[in-house]
């Protein structure tokens, strides 16, 4: 079967969908609860970092949400690092619902870049997320690992942020989100094509949630794993068999 996470989740018309896809393709879809792909996201970002990372706090900046899980040193739980998470949250704030919501058009007016803030802070003001006082941030799936090539120029390579060791400052984050509601969707194709590609358009909030999420835990550093869910559903089926 082929998992299927919030797209589905959220959808009106689920079941109709899963019928017809197996109809069609013959694929049974497992729509994912939040707990599980909270758990195996966190699982993945957290495989790629070396031990005593000490407590953690994995952000996922999605289309539709965004997803904050908590946990403690998650080395002390290896393999089974779900055991490790604490507390989560689901914000329904993602890049591609909040410029649908807030940007008419790039680059955005600042009132439509003071809006998208003020719903961001408000958002992340609300959680009530148990959170080390002092957590390390973990950045995973695309907006972080394509802000991180972009970072490196456009020439960078995925296998560049292997080993989860590759670290963006919060003055990093802070620059390209000013760079990024100066320029064009086109320009911000051309900082980095392959990163870029099917993001341009929503990229510039997805670097803006990061930046909040930094300000708002106080957090000055980002450190980016490479690896998502799909990674995190990979180690889960070791894990089901018994393997490390």
């Amino acid at each position: 079967s082929s998992p299927l996470s919030h797209l589905l989740r959220d959808a009106t018309n689920r079941q109709v969908v899963l019928d017809r896809v197996h109809r069609t393709l013959g694929l049974s879809l497992n729509v994912l609860s939040g707990e599980t792909e909270a758990a195996w996201s966190f699982a993945a970002a957290c495989s790629a970092l070396d031990d005593g990372t000490g407590p953690c706090l994995v952000v996922d900046v999605g289309g539709g949400s965004t997803e904050l899980v908590a946990g403690q040193d998650p080395a002390a739980h290896r393999p089974n690092y779900p055991a490790a998470i604490v507390d989560r949250t689901s914000l329904d704030i993602g890049c591609v619902r909040l410029t649908e919501r807030c940007f008419d058009d790039q680059p955005p007016s600042s009132r439509a870049v003071e809006e998208a803030t003020r719903i961001i802070d408000e958002a992340l003001d609300a959680t009530a997320l148990t959170v080390d006082s002092a957590p390390i941030l973990i950045g995973t799936a695309g907006t972080a690992t394509a802000l991180a090539l972009v970072h490196l120029g456009p020439e960078s390579e995925w296998d560049a942020l292997h080993g989860g060791g590759f670290v963006l400052r919060h003055d990093h984050i802070q620059h390209w989100r000013r760079k990024l509601l100066r320029l064009s969707v086109d320009e911000i194709r051309a900082l980095h094509p392959e990163a870029m590609a099917g993001r341009a358009d929503v990229f510039t909030v997805g670097v803006l949630l990061l930046d909040r999420v930094l300000s708002h835990f106080d957090r000055d550093r980002l450190r980016v794993s490479p690896y998502e869910l799909r990674h995190g559903l990979a180690l889960r089926v070791l894990a089901q068999n018994g393997m490390k």
